[in-house]
């Protein structure tokens, strides 16, 4: 379920109040670790409806340093990796979810789904390179006209 942008932005503030709240109480009775990586991973799912992938990233491998096996923030470090089109740590992060629990559906749809993107990127990159443009330009550089040309023609 998608949530709309003002409740992520609710989400993230409600997260980092219990954050908040949590390292006040932490000498007085100490917080579990596991509530504690929960926290931190609802704040990463925030950050992703909002698209600030850097601090989802970083509240999601936050996370894993409280509960290595809380496979879910393997999978929001995936999806931020992914918003910042860093394709091989957001592999990685999934390759180390399938680890801890290698039967998961979620993680290996999300792998295909992060093939599938790089594949594209990689053909889309071959397409843009093969590109080559022959420029007409004047005695001092002003270019007249450019044309695109297929490779072989040069």
């Amino acid at each position: 379920m998608e949530m709309d942008r003002r409740d992520a932005r609710v989400a993230a503030r409600d997260a980092q109040l219990a954050l908040d709240v949590a390292a006040a109480c932490e000498g007085a009775h100490g917080l579990d670790e596991e509530v504690r990586a929960k926290l931190l991973a609802n704040r990463a799912e925030a950050w992703l409806q909002l698209a600030r992938w850097q601090q989802a990233e970083e509240d999601a491998r936050a996370a894993l340093e409280y509960d290595p096996c809380f496979v879910k923030a393997y999978v929001r470090v995936a999806k931020a990796c992914g918003g910042l089109e860093r394709w091989d740590d957001a592999m990685a992060a999934l390759r180390e979810a399938l680890e801890v629990e290698p039967a998961n559906k979620e993680v290996r749809a999300r792998v295909v789904l992060v093939r599938v993107v790089v594949v594209r990127v990689v053909v889309v990159r071959v397409v843009v390179v093969r590109v080559v443009v022959r420029a007409s330009t004047t005695a001092d550089g002003e270019v007249l006209a450019a044309t695109r040309v297929p490779c072989h023609a040069t």
